[in-house]
């Protein structure tokens, strides 16, 4: 990890995991241009303060409703609670999780590793499709090193 990478993810204390996942890049733009979290996205422009508040709310808004097309319509008034839990806390990680938890509640029991498999699946697919919109709404990786470095 490149030295400049390093002191600004220590600085904003991220996860061990993202420090690990964070290893092989040399540059912040390099690590946000490759990142397929956009969990981990959204928390570090919002400890950051990389963006406005608006800002935040309408990418965590976009991100959750990709979680929508997965979700039973029984369960709209978790996804409306997940919603809004996103928006509240800026980090649609949690909200997807709570919105893929909600999937399919009577599910047997038995199909349970098969379900497991289609929910990482699903899991990382809408984090993926959550870190486009991030990078093409929240500042430049040139822009964000620079506010990262202030």
């Amino acid at each position: 990890m490149g030295k400049e990478l390093g002191r600004i993810l220590r600085e904003y204390d991220v996860c061990e995991e993202a420090l690990e996942w964070a290893e092989p890049y040399e540059t912040l733009a390099e690590a946000w241009n490759a990142c397929e979290r956009g969990d981990w996205m959204i928390w570090l422009a919002a400890k950051a303060e990389l963006c406005t508040h608006e800002e935040l709310v309408t990418v965590t808004c976009e991100c959750a409703q990709l979680a929508l097309p997965y979700a039973a319509a029984t369960v709209a008034p978790v996804i409306a609670a997940a919603a809004a839990n996103a928006i509240a806390a800026a980090c649609i990680g949690v909200a997807a999780r709570q919105v893929l938890d909600a999937i399919d509640p009577a599910a047997d029991p038995a199909d349970a590793d098969a379900d497991a498999a289609a929910y990482d699946i699903v899991y990382a697919d809408v984090l993926r499709q959550c870190a486009e919109i991030v990078r093409k709404r929240i500042l430049s990786p040139i822009l964000m090193a620079e506010a990262l470095s202030r």
